[in-house]
């Protein structure tokens, strides 16, 4: 394997041999935002967060677009659904259909539990469906049942790279599977994380 196939894996930049995950967080609300990077520091993850506030300042981003050239190229997106001038569902489509960044995985973390929304979200292909709490605690908890989703993902390394194949892809997503399945229930309305 060359230097440009190499593979990214879930940790810290202390690891050695580990590159650390990028993750870029759409949300629009300052509260979850501010939640969330508490939630990221105190799971050592601080500096891998990325914020941006819709869906079309995500595309600016992923694009490297005026003022995004420099930024990295996101490894997971954390996807929120109410937002203006583009919403989650609006940009997991366009995700999911653009060749370059389709292979991003996409974690929807949302307040939202309407039915409809989980299933759209998963026909537009979401990694996986997380609604919000409210309180800190329950919130670190869905963030670490993700943590553990994310560790036995294998992603591309530097994004010029993806899987060799489909069923690579599916091999990793397969293996995630089972990282979240004491989280995981087949009822999307009685559940806080749902995995595809």
């Amino acid at each position: 394997m060359n230097a440009q196939q190499q593979l990214r894996h879930y940790g810290t930049p202390e690891q050695p041999g580990i590159l650390p995950i990028q993750f870029l967080l759409v949300e629009d609300s300052e509260p979850d935002v501010l939640l969330t990077q508490e939630v990221f520091e105190e799971e050592g993850l601080a500096g891998q967060l990325h914020v941006v506030r819709d869906g079309v300042e995500a595309l600016d981003f992923l694009l490297r677009k005026p003022p995004y050239e420099q930024v990295p190229r996101p490894d997971v997106i954390l996807l929120d659904i109410n937002m203006p001038r583009m919403n989650g569902l609006e940009l997991l489509t366009k995700l999911k259909t653009d060749p370059h960044l389709m292979t991003i995985p996409v974690f929807m973390l949302t307040t939202s539990q309407a039915e409809e929304d989980v299933l759209r979200s998963y026909q537009a292909h979401a990694a996986s469906y997380v609604v919000k709490p409210i309180e800190f605690t329950e919130f670190q908890r869905a963030v670490q049942a993700m943590s553990r989703f994310m560790r036995s993902m294998a992603l591309p390394g530097d994004g010029t790279t993806s899987f060799d194949s489909a069923s690579q892809l599916s091999t990793a997503c397969g293996k995630a599977k089972v990282a979240t399945s004491s989280v995981t229930t087949s009822k999307p309305s009685s559940s806080r994380v749902h995995a595809q």
